[in-house]
């Protein structure tokens, strides 16, 4: 374990789509090399398609109908065409609701087929080795035992969108779930794993290639398992398993041995988790983790190692009661981005989804004392309750204080630094940075450790200036190496009352003797080795002070 956690930050959006959305897909659904999402929402009875831009941003719901209640939409491209097409399960209505993509964003209207009773969700895979593909559905049932459920029906597809259903139904456990499909003893056929949420276990049924199953093989989850998925989690070319527990709020990993056989490590997520999506969120080209918390609103990062194991757990808002997520790089960055949909509540029924763009390294602070320094990449670093130093280093950074009494440099690029609690340094460095101090007394240090080159510096926005905290104000620091036409000495203000000024307009600027000049009108500061000569000489602009304090001399404080 690091003394920090190193985990990847997101910047999130929410869009609306229908009323209480339950499941979430990606694709691209109109053939603009953009990824699009399909969201089912359970109380509209309908699923919501949002057209992406490839910038991370995505239009209004376009809402096509289905049956009632649907549970549970995935993607496929049913009918052999090269276009999408959705699958949606309805679970009042026990069908399957088909709808033939066009290419152009729209559907043929639904066409339904049977299955069991109260359908939850369904897998996509080749069943009967016909290359088409078929439908797994998993049949949750009723209260009673009567009720039919604990099942799975099997529909083969007929690579025109067509399916017939298998005659027979293959038992599950108690109360499944979630399913996913997968070859699990590596015998060419495709099988399935059910997360059955009332007997705690999961069903691995093997397939038989002719489209249909062995019974079921159980393995112990934790308590209440929600949802299921798999992937290679330890790069031993055997496929694993991911369970969500809803009532012990953790994932159970379950690595394959590939013939069929798992064994089960626990790792905590938050609350109530009912949603997986698997993906390397880092780029280290191992698989990660992101796990939907029903009651946390939010969703757990979990950033694996490559052998099974997951740690530095990233717990990131999203909206109420998170419920399924999907995985795709929705900005075009070679990052893969998440997107939420959030259930709502009882007395507020969702009707968005958070779209989390993922922007790269973060790096975590504890209580200690930490020097946190970031990658070459754009980071967001956030420091813990001690007293932190926080060094952006290459590209566009997040540095963020916090408690204690911090230093921040944020290092080459359009960094944004929040001192947030404490006697804090920020130092933006080279480019256009926006610097918050926060609370308490802050410095805004402008120092290259050379003489000026504007390129250095850039043009810094100070937000929250304050000449009024205990007495004593923020302080802006020059230092005389980079400065090097002020005379005056060092400490506060200019024993040289003649080198600041205050002027009320940026053309003025530009012709008073003056080496520090202040537009107290918009708040822009000026460093002036030209005298009363227009222009400002080997200088420029470097600040700009957004709130336009009215500064005296001895809000600088000047160091040799």
């Amino acid at each position: 374990m690091n003394d920090f956690i190193v985990s990847v930050a997101f910047e999130r959006t929410d869009f609306a789509v229908g009323t209480t959305p339950l499941s979430i897909v990606s694709g691209n659904f109109n053939d603009d090399e953009n990824l699009d999402l399909a969201v089912v929402n359970f109380v509209s009875n309908d699923v919501s398609l949002l057209f992406g831009d490839g910038l991370g941003n995505f239009s209004e719901p376009t809402n096509f109908a289905v049956g009632q209640s649907p549970t549970f939409v995935a993607t496929a491209d049913f009918n052999v065409d090269g276009i999408l097409d959705l699958a949606v399960v309805n679970n009042v209505d026990n069908t399957v609701s088909i709808l033939l993509g066009d290419g152009l964003g729209s559907f043929d209207p639904p066409v339904n087929f049977p299955v069991g009773n109260a359908p939850v969700p369904l897998g996509i895979g080749d069943f009967n080795g016909d290359s088409f593909f078929d439908l797994a559905v998993v049949n949750f049932g009723g209260d009673s035992e009567d009720s039919g459920g604990d099942d799975v029906s099997i529909l083969l597809g007929d690579g025109e969108g067509n399916f017939n259903p298998v005659s027979e139904t293959f038992p599950t456990g108690d109360g499944p779930f979630s399913v996913t499909v997968g070859d699990f003893d590596e015998n060419g056929n495709e099988d399935l794993a059910i997360a059955n949420a009332f007997s705690d276990d999961v069903s691995i049924l093997f397939g038989n290639g002719d489209g249909t199953f062995s019974d079921p093989s159980n393995f112990a989850a934790g308590d209440r398992p929600d949802a299921i998925v798999n992937s290679d989690l330890n790069q031993d070319g055997n496929l694993d398993l991911v369970v969500a527990n809803a009532d012990t709020n953790n994932v159970s990993i379950l690595l394959g041995d590939g013939t069929g056989d798992f064994s089960r490590t626990d790792f905590p997520v938050g609350e109530l988790p009912p949603g997986i999506g698997v993906g390397d969120f880092d780029g280290n080209n191992i698989e990660d983790l992101a796990v939907a918390n029903f009651f946390g609103n939010s969703v757990s990062i979990l950033l694996g190692d490559g052998s099974g194991n997951f740690d530095n757990r990233n717990d990131v808002a999203v909206g109420t009661a998170a419920r399924a997520v999907a995985t795709g790089d929705f900005n075009q960055d070679d990052r893969l981005d998440l997107a939420v949909a959030n259930f709502g509540s009882e007395e507020v029924p969702g009707n968005d989804i958070s779209v989390l763009l993922n922007t790269g390294p973060l790096i975590k602070g504890t209580r200690d004392n930490d020097t946190l320094v970031g990658t070459a990449d754009n980071d967001s670093i956030i420091g813990g309750r001690g007293n932190d130093s926080l060094y952006g280093k290459d590209n566009d950074d997040v540095l963020e204080g916090r408690l204690g009494i911090d230093r921040l440099f944020g290092g080459n690029g359009d960094d944004t630094l929040r001192g947030g609690q404490g006697r804090d340094r920020l130092n933006g460095g080279s480019g256009d940075d926006e610097l918050t101090g926060g609370a308490s007394i802050d410095r805004f240090i402008f120092n290259t450790n050379q003489e000026f080159e504007s390129e250095d510096l850039g043009i810094d926005r100070i937000t929250d200036f304050s000449q009024s905290q205990g007495g004593t104000g923020d302080i802006i620091l020059l230092d005389l190496t980079t400065f090097s036409a002020i005379n005056s000495e060092s400490g506060t203000g200019f024993s040289i009352a003649d080198e600041f000024t205050i002027v009320t307009s940026d053309e003025v600027a530009e012709t008073v003797d003056a080496v520090i000049v202040y537009n107290s009108s918009n708040g822009n500061l000026f460093y002036n080795t030209n005298g009363s000569e227009t222009g400002f000489g080997n200088g420029s602009q470097f600040a700009t002070l957004t709130n336009t304090p009215s500064l005296i001399a001895d809000d600088f404080f000047l160091r040799s």
